[in-house]
């Protein structure tokens, strides 16, 4: 369309509305780039919509699909001479003021449907919350499972692809106390892709503070870590891995999720299937229903309950996982 061709406008938006920020992205993989971090800023300051466009060959980074799937931007495909939300195959259309969803598609957009073709092996996600004290140290849990999945520590961290600063928790703990509304993209440092976006928030308790202040800090990390095809993720370790990680570091709850897709973690804009439920693990010691039952793993002094919901492959294990909240809400 032809809105779609304007120099680029304030903001570094190709279209801006009342209602969307658009950013043409032609290029073979997207990243979470400073461009696009000040852009999505901008976004939430006017409560816009970021929606990046890009051709049907293109695939946007891990960390990029974190901010998408949070809500921070969305991802429109222009195929076949008209538009797909890239990570629901939804066919859309420009309204004037924003890419909306085609109200009478029955079906996904055609080029969703279609089988990749790059070799496909899995990638393992966590999603981990934590609670940490005023002044105590950020970034230890994802370091810790950074180590016992790749073997290597972080090498780096940064509000942007590509990162900025080398691995360091000190001075992240520095950047998140004085700009707690950034997320961290932390990338891994071993062969194996592994990539974490952290996003904290301020709490009310842990020494007070806001933004910049001395206070506790609330952590929600998405990890993701690649595999390729034959591999094996090493998904029976898992309740031994977080423990550990729980014992030394202030996790709340972690859930642990699968699904097909490339080794390197970067994201195509088709269907690769539904990811798979495998476990979820919460601080303390814990009761599931009688069909789910919890195994305490890490130490004594700082257990933790782990509840197997599935093998990462059948569906039923996100019905088990709903089963287990329904419980846990009402006791």
């Amino acid at each position: 369309m032809s809105t779609l061709t304007r120099p680029r406008l304030a903001g570094g938006a190709d279209v801006l509305t009342g209602r969307a920020m658009v950013v043409l992205a032609d290029r073979p993989v997207v990243p979470m780039s400073p461009h696009l971090v000040e852009a999505a800023r901008e976004c939430a300051l006017s409560e816009r919509r970021l929606q990046i466009v890009t051709p049907v060959g293109s695939r946007v980074t891990s960390a990029l699909r974190t901010h998408m799937i949070e809500g921070r931007a969305e991802w429109i495909v222009r195929a076949d001479g008209g538009y797909y939300a890239g990570l629901s195959g939804r066919p859309s259309h420009w309204d004037g003021q924003a890419f909306v969803p085609v109200p009478d598609a029955m079906d996904y957009a055609r080029p969703y449907k279609l089988k990749s073709s790059a070799s496909q092996g899995l990638q393992v996600t966590l999603v981990l919350r934590a609670k940490h004290p005023a002044n105590g140290p950020l970034g230890g849990p994802v370091e810790h499972l950074m180590r016992l999945f790749t073997s290597e520590a972080p090498a780096g961290w940064g509000r942007a692809e590509p990162v900025e600063h080398l691995w360091d928790p000190t001075s992240l703990g520095v950047f998140v106390r004085g700009d707690a509304s950034s997320p961290i993209t932390v990338v891994g440092g071993g062969e194996r892709a592994a990539i974490a976006v952290l996003d904290f928030s301020s709490t009310d308790d842990g020494g007070g503070g806001g933004a910049g202040g001395g206070g506790g800090r609330s952590e929600l990390t998405t990890l993701t870590i690649g595999y390729g095809p034959g591999e094996v993720p090493p998904l029976a370790q898992l309740p031994n891995m977080v423990g550990t990680v729980g014992g030394v570091h202030p996790l709340q709850s972690v859930l642990v999720h699968v699904c097909a897709g490339r080794a390197d973690l970067t994201v195509e804009p088709r269907w690769a299937g539904a990811p798979g439920v495998v476990g979820m693990a919460l601080n303390g010691a814990r009761t599931g229903p009688a069909e789910i039952p919890g195994s305490q793993v890490g130490p004594q002094h700082s257990p933790m309950t782990w509840f197997a919901l599935g093998d990462g492959r059948a569906p039923e294990g996100w019905q088990r996982y709903q089963q287990l909240l329904t419980h846990l809400r009402a006791a």
